[in-house]
């Protein structure tokens, strides 16, 4: 249980600086998150381009690190598990949750081209960093001869970071600046992740009970405050170890949230009324096929992320304790809520379940949007508004 002042004094102030922008209005959080994003990409395209001059990457390098092994069974079955984490990851902080794609865009912008732009960024920047990863490991590999089985790695990117830092110590100009810009991007990509996250909890948290809003100060103080003690723990060599399985437990969480999601809107909503949701969000036509894809072949796919997540679990032995406080309290206190809503309502489990899932407690903020959507709301059959249309 002993302490690394280092790591601790670092862990303090990132929280600080956390609870200091989470304090600031929207507008300007959204501003700082923009121009981090900018910055962060900047500094990884620069690391990038650098990494590809000096290690003379060729097309046919290109080939050898991008074209999956497909010569037997178990190197499919391993490229398969790789893509599903890589995707499964993007649905957490990474891609910004569905409170932040949702609740501070402005009405009728076009989020379904948004979210394709999200998807084609994650597969760019993630294949990017594959190369980047694999291109430090070899050299490392064939440079000073160590393979990761020859670390006893506490963190599971402790040997990763070593390739890379070794990497960047052989460049011929200013390495300490290449070193700078990629660890710099690092602690930027989990900083903003931190603050998206946190703003997520507490968007739902201000949504859900209203009366918090007048003392946001204190609520959002006193969360990042219990945070922090929390976070003291992995600051010890104890802490550390157990550091490392965080990752994927988060991704679980996630995995599990986003399934609830699809099925309370597509299945429980309703497919024709969460369509005409959509459609009066967007201004446009929403088809059907776009429908039955989100409420079939989702939950197929977060079905195989939680199946690989659990093997990874097995394999890694992860501790129990971890797991049962991690997930146990989070779904026990989700579930407590959902029953004490669902209690409160009339009829049968379904028609209880509707009624916590009507949109009565949500409108457009404009009036005569709002009052349009009153209009339609028992329509089943939505028709396509003009994005400039404000009455019928």
């Amino acid at each position: 249980m002993s302490i690394s002042w280092s790591m601790l004094i670092g862990v303090l102030s990132i929280w600080l600086v956390v609870l200091a922008l989470l304090l600031k209005p929207v507008a300007f959080i959204g501003k700082v998150l923009r121009c981090s994003c900018v910055l962060m990409f900047g500094f990884f395209v620069a690391v990038f381009l650098y990494l590809l001059i000096h290690e003379q990457v060729t097309f046919d390098t290109l080939h050898y690190y991008w074209m999956p092994q497909l010569d037997s069974f178990d190197s499919i079955l391993a490229t398969a598990r790789t893509a599903l984490l890589m995707a499964g990851g993007a649905l957490g902080p990474g891609w910004g949750s569905i409170i932040t794609l949702s609740s501070y865009n402005n009405f009728r912008r076009d989020a379904e081209r948004l979210s394709i732009w999200v998807c084609l960024t994650h597969i760019t920047i993630g294949l990017m960093g594959l190369l980047c990863c694999n291109v430090a490991h070899d050299h490392f590999e064939d440079h000073v001869g160590m393979m990761p089985l020859h670390v006893d790695e506490k963190h599971h990117m402790q040997f990763l970071y070593l390739c890379f830092s070794y990497l960047f110590g052989r460049f011929t100009t200013t390495p300490n600046l290449w070193a700078f810009l990629f660890f710099g991007m690092i602690f930027l990509s989990e900083l903003c992740a931190l603050i998206i996250q946190m703003m997520s909890v507490v968007t739902a948290l201000f949504d859900e009970f209203e009366t918090l809003r007048s003392r946001r100060i204190l609520v959002i103080s006193s969360l990042v405050f219990c945070l922090t003690a929390f976070s003291v723990y992995f600051c010890t060599q104890l802490g550390f170890s157990q550091l490392t399985q965080l990752p994927n437990l988060a991704v679980f969480t996630h995995l599990l949230i986003s399934g609830i999601l699809v099925l309370m809107t597509t299945w429980v909503y309703g497919r024709v009324r969460f369509q005409c949701d959509l459609q009066f969000m967007l201004g446009k036509t929403i088809s059907s096929f776009k429908i039955f894809f989100i409420r079939f072949a989702t939950p197929i796919f977060l079905g195989l992320c939680l199946f690989q997540l659990t093997y990874l679990f097995t394999r890694d032995r992860i501790h129990d304790v971890l797991i049962y406080v991690s997930q146990g309290l989070i779904l026990l206190t989700a579930m407590s809520y959902m029953v004490y809503k669902v209690c409160r309502t009339n009829g049968d489990w379904r028609q209880r379940l509707q009624q916590c899932l009507a949109p009565h407690d949500w409108h457009p903020v404009d009036a005569d949007n709002r009052r349009f959507y009153e209009e339609i709301m028992g329509i089943s059959e939505m028709l396509v508004i003009d994005a400039n249309a404000n009455t019928t």
